[in-house]
C-alpha cells in the first residue's frame, strides 16, 4: 500500500538542494515548508518561494503545508502581527502551490491558566479562520506543548468551537504534556487533517524514532487506516535536537525516522 509521506525538510539542511534530494531518496514525495536557507518560510521572499517551487518539481516533490510559526507567541501581546501573518503565509502557500498553513494556539504567562487564556484565544484563531478563509486558505492547528492546545480536550475545545480551523496530531508533543494519546485520538480522530510524526518516551520525555517510544502510533495509524484516513503521516524527528521554532535531523539520522515510519505503516496496515 502507498502512503502519502511528508516532511519538514529543513531539519535535515538548510540547503534546499540537499533537503530535496534527500527526500526523493528516501521515497518521501511533499514539504511541509517551514524554513530554508537557514530561514523562516515567512521571511522568504515571493521569488525565493517559487525558486523552491521550481526546485521541489525537479525533485519530484510537492509542498502540502506551509508551516509556519503563527501562534507561538503570548496571548496577550498585540494581534494585529499575528492577523497580517495570516495573509503573507497565505502567499506563500500559493506561491508554492498548496492551500495549509499550520499554526499554533499561543502562550501565557506563567502565572496564568488555560481557563484564563481561552476566549482571547478563541476570539484570537477565530480572526484568524476569517482571513485565511477570504484568503483561499486552511488553517491547521498543531497539538505544542505549553499552548492552549496541548491537551486532548483543549484540541477537542478547539476543535468543536472553530470548525474552520483543522487538526494536526503529533504523538510525541501529546506523550511530552502526559496525555495519553489513544484517548487524545479518540477525542480527536474527526477534526484531525494530517499526523506530524515523531514518537517520545513519557518518562523522559526524549524523542524517538516512530514506534520507539509511548506515542501509539502503530494502534492509531491502523484505527485511522481502517477509518478511511488518507492524508499525511508528517516527518518531523527531531533526533539532533529541537527548539521553540524548529528541529534538526542529520540526513542519516532522517534515513531511520522513514524507515521507522515505514515499519510503523507496514504494521499498521497489515
Amino acid at each position: 500500500m502507498s502512503w502519502k509521506l511528508s516532511a519538514f525538510a529543513d531539519e535535515i539542511s538548510t540547503d534546499p538542494e540537499l533537503q530535496f534530494s534527500t527526500l526523493e531518496r528516501l521515497g518521501v514525495g511533499e514539504i511541509q515548508l517551514r524554513g530554508a536557507w537557514g530561514r523562516n518560510v515567512m521571511d522568504l521572499s515571493t521569488t525565493e518561494l517559487k525558486d523552491l517551487r521550481t526546485l521541489a518539481s525537479s525533485h519530484g516533490l510537492g509542498f502540502h503545508a506551509i508551516g509556519s510559526p503563527l501562534g507561538k507567541t503570548n496571548i496577550s501581546e498585540n494581534a494585529q502581527p499575528t492577523l497580517e501573518g495570516v495573509r503573507a503565509a497565505a502567499d506563500a502557500a500559493h506561491a508554492v502551490g498548496t492551500e495549509r498553513i499550520r499554526i499554533f494556539s499561543f502562550y501565557r504567562d506563567s502565572n496564568v491558566s488555560p481557563e484564563d487564556i481561552r476566549s482571547n484565544v478563541i476570539d484570537q484563531l477565530g480572526s484568524m479562520a476569517e482571513i485565511a478563509d477570504e484568503c483561499g486558505v486552511t488553517l491547521i492547528h498543531e497539538n505544542e506543548r505549553d499552548i492552549y492546545g496541548d491537551t486532548g480536550d483543549r484540541c477537542l475545545d478547539l476543535a468543536e468551537n472553530l470548525p474552520k480551523i483543522g487538526h494536526c496530531f503529533d504523538f510525541s508533543n501529546f506523550v511530552q504534556c502526559g496525555e495519553d494519546t489513544l484517548e487524545c485520538w479518540s477525542k480527536l480522530r474527526d477534526f484531525v487533517v494530517y499526523f506530524d510524526v515523531k514518537d517520545a518516551i513519557a518518562a523522559s520525555g526524549i524523542v524517538v524514532p516512530a514506534g520507539e517510544g509511548d506515542g501509539h502510533l502503530e494502534e492509531i495509524f491502523r484505527r485511522a487506516i481502517e477509518s478511511g484516513y488518507d492524508d499525511r503521516f508528517n516527518l518531523e524527528p527531531h533526533l539532533s535536537g529541537g527548539g521553540q521554532f524548529g528541529g534538526s535531523t542529520s540526513p542519516e539520522l532522517f534515513e531511520v525516522a522513514v524507515n521507522a515510519l515505514n515499519k510503523v505503516l507496514a504494521q499498521a496496515g497489515s
